[in-house]
């Protein structure tokens, strides 16, 4: 349990010149909407310093919240640190076995069988779905929101840039009438593609959807989109990129479709999604950031102001679980919060314009950005 002083650690992060890049979490410090005072809350998300943001935001609802260490997930030494040193107590997942808790608040489905929260869990990633089957508690699933979209579209693509840039490195002259293959044209594939062709790189796309395929095609920079099956055509397009990027979700499917060879003439091989894509062929050395998701080897993983919505809809659902209002099963949060976060985040940017992260597959309601620029 955190102690007063403890708290207070973490809420200094906030009073810090970088949180001032999380203007909604750093509102909900100062006019807290949420009430879940008594309730034992599991924070297991990738920790970095952006997390703990979200932690400290999150401890104004009054919860007595335990943050985990999951080393399945990506972390940063930075954050490590920052808890060693502050004495801010985080506990390994296999060390929380039991925990008796009220609400998990959750990443690839980490928790699931370590504890049994009372009242449900609130997922950050469809790439731990699968693992929810049989759970007979409510699941609230963030990922299949509009506010998402804002960090897999926007926030993917520029980390994924700046990762090959600083780890490389690569120079932006380099990425100019270069090729790199992306596996994957879901959420987070459409990001990485919108990152790439925007710094001058031409894509080929591989995903089993026709009409995913046929999205792809349409992308200015996207030179083919193919169906996994045709395979030789695919790996003749590895022997000539920059990189091949794995945004499935589909753990160690590499492995099982391709031989490491197939990959002689890739520069780098890199991984964005939450699972290990490359599979047993691949040893960590031969993947970007030992295969965890490349831009965890940079200091901002993701740019903060498209972590900042997504967080605070990962927070504000514990709510709904708390006021049950939520059924059991795997259910995406309410559209009218979803949306209520989104808008506020276009208030707060009204010079950026998101509509390119909602063109395919969206839910929001087409006057939306005309409605909430300005």
């Amino acid at each position: 349990m955190l102690t007063l002083e403890m708290k207070q650690e973490l809420l200094m992060l906030l009073g810090g010149a970088a949180a001032r890049n999380f203007p909604i979490l750093l509102e909900e410090i100062s006019r807290p909407s949420m009430n879940l005072e008594g309730l034992k809350v599991i924070n297991n998300t990738p920790l970095d310093m952006a997390s703990l943001f979200k932690c400290a935001s999150f401890l104004a609802s009054g919860a007595d919240l335990t943050i985990c260490l999951d080393r399945t997930l990506p972390f940063t030494e930075e954050a490590l640190n920052f808890l060693k040193e502050k004495k801010v107590p985080f506990f390994e997942k296999e060390d929380l076995k039991g925990t008796e808790c009220d609400i998990v608040l959750d990443c690839n489905g980490g928790m699931i069988g370590v504890v049994e929260p009372k009242l449900g869990f609130v997922e950050l990633t469809n790439s731990g779905k699968y693992k929810y089957d049989g759970i007979k508690k409510p699941v609230i699933n963030v990922d299949d929101t509009e506010t998402k979209k804002l960090e897999t579209f926007f926030g993917t693509g520029e980390s994924l840039v700046r990762a090959l840039h600083e780890l490389g490195p690569v120079s932006e002259k380099e990425f100019e009438g270069t090729k790199a293959v992306v596996f994957g044209f879901g959420k987070v594939g459409r990001g990485v593609v919108h990152g790439l062709t925007s710094v001058g790189c031409q894509v080929v796309v591989v995903d089993p959807s026709e009409e995913a395929r046929k999205v792809a095609k349409m992308k200015p920079g996207c030179l083919e989109a193919f169906d996994p099956s045709e395979k030789e055509k695919i790996k003749f397009h590895f022997a000539q990129s920059l990189a091949v990027v794995t945004v499935t979700g589909i753990d160690g499917w590499v492995s099982k479709e391709y031989d490491k060879a197939d990959f002689a003439g890739t520069r780098f091989l890199t991984n964005m999604g939450a699972e290990d894509e490359f599979g047993s062929k691949f040893s960590e050395d031969d993947i970007l950031n030992k295969k965890f998701p490349v831009n965890f080897a940079l200091k901002e993983p993701t740019l903060p102001l498209f972590l900042d919505p997504i967080f605070q809809a990962h927070n504000k659902a514990a709510q709904l679980l708390a006021d049950g209002k939520a059924k059991e099963g795997f259910h995406p949060l309410d559209k009218t919060l979803d949306l209520e976060i989104l808008k506020k985040w276009c208030e707060l940017y009204p010079f950026l314009d998101a509509s390119a992260a909602f063109s395919y597959e969206s839910k929001v309601p087409s006057n939306f950005f005309k409605r909430n620029a300005g």
